[in-house]
């Protein structure tokens, strides 16, 4: 039996995380064990999944609790915008040639790129504070 992951990125506007998108994302156990050790034993990035945040958006819990119910979701977890940079940086680092991956499954953050919001403060809209993904795996 396969697994998959189900991600969702949030923003934070005016100190509330909202949700963004939901990015389809290919089954690859390598990543998976980098962002929560599942498939991969002990190379999680991260440390311990740390569950669905208390303060996700109603949409991102409302398809936790939905994917527990129809799918067994498991493993649910979230890093910040930092710990995205060292998840990409690990994935350039296996493969620097592979820039199709963040645009034909990740999309895009009002701009080229997840980080562009960061690296073009003047550019981006004010309103984003922070951004995050948080996620979980089906068996």
């Amino acid at each position: 039996m396969g697994c998959d992951i189900h991600m969702h990125t949030e923003i934070k506007v005016n100190g509330k995380w909202l949700h963004f998108s939901q990015p389809r994302l290919e089954r690859d156990y390598e990543m998976f064990g980098w962002l929560a050790g599942v498939r991969r034993d002990g190379t999680c990035l991260f440390g311990e999944p740390k569950g669905v945040p208390d303060d996700a958006s109603d949409t991102t819990a409302l398809c936790f609790r939905e994917d527990g119910e129809r799918c067994g979701a498991h493993t649910p977890s979230w890093i910040g915008a930092e710990e995205i940079e060292r998840f990409y940086a690990k994935r350039k680092e296996r493969d620097p040639k592979d820039f199709s991956w963040e645009h034909e499954q990740m999309g895009y953050l009002f701009g080229n790129g997840w980080d562009w919001w960061r690296r073009e403060p003047t550019s981006y809209p004010k309103c984003i504070q922070d951004i995050r993904w948080v996620f979980w795996f089906d068996n």
